[in-house]
């Protein structure tokens, strides 16, 4: 999917300078650069949520975008609500007038909860859960949406680091299995490398050369080798 030329501003600040990209279709690609660069606003306009110039090749009429194309915010409100019942929330494009689930809503929420791995959670009230069960919780939401496209904005902030590892695994096997088109916004540029097919660089709201990651950030790339594969990490 070719995001073309992409513009926002907020007020008379400019957020993105004419942003170009590839979205590789079935891809688990990660969006990286420092705070307040536009990452969050580039995922808000591909999501349709803020007004734009440019090409995104998505429908334009929300519910049909929703179907397309679905975002797990960075903030996340702890809705005084059954964590099942904000699942379901993800089938709202696809309801009838009278919000009435189908079986078929009722099969694509069985199926996000499974996927999420929130069986346990379901009957909890969203309010009482801990930073990361409400994010694997607001994930099955996303996944019972059903969209080809997940956008997800630093998804693993809230959580310690063997969560948020656990967390990456399940969105890289959903990409595997389910075929789903992931750009995350990550701010641990070592979980980048070892999860994602693609980097996307953004520096004051342009994409730059992700060679350009150790100038960025001011890192150095230490190669090694693991079971014959060449791999790195940033120190």
């Amino acid at each position: 999917m070719k995001i073309a030329q992409i513009s926002a501003f907020y007020g008379k600040k400019q957020a993105l300078n004419h942003v170009t990209f590839e979205l590789k279709p079935k891809k688990f690609t990660a969006l990286i650069g420092k705070n307040g660069c536009g990452k969050s606003t580039l995922l808000k306009c591909i999501a349709g949520q803020i007004p734009h110039t440019g090409e995104i090749p998505l429908p334009r009429e929300p519910r049909e975008r929703a179907k397309a194309v679905a975002l797990l915010p960075q903030s996340l409100p702890a809705l005084p609500m059954e964590a099942e019942a904000l699942v379901a929330m993800g089938r709202t494009p696809y309801l009838n007038l009278a919000g009435t689930l189908t079986p078929t809503d009722r099969e694509k929420i069985e199926e996000a909860i499974r996927l999420a791995g929130i069986q346990e959670l379901r009957h909890r009230n969203a309010a009482t859960l801990s930073g990361g069960e409400l994010q694997k919780v607001y994930l099955a939401m996303v996944l019972a949406q059903d969209a080809r496209i997940l956008l997800l904005d630093e998804p693993t902030a809230h959580m310690d680091m063997g969560y948020a590892a656990d967390f990456l695994r399940l969105l890289k096997t959903l990409n595997r299995e389910q075929g789903k088109t992931v750009l995350a916004v990550l701010h641990d540029l070592n979980a980048a490398a070892a999860f994602a097919d693609e980097l996307l660089l953004m520096e004051q709201g342009r994409l730059t050369d992700p060679a350009r990651v150790e100038e960025v950030f001011g890192v150095r790339k230490i190669f090694y080798s693991e079971n014959g594969e060449t791999k790195y990490f940033y120190q």
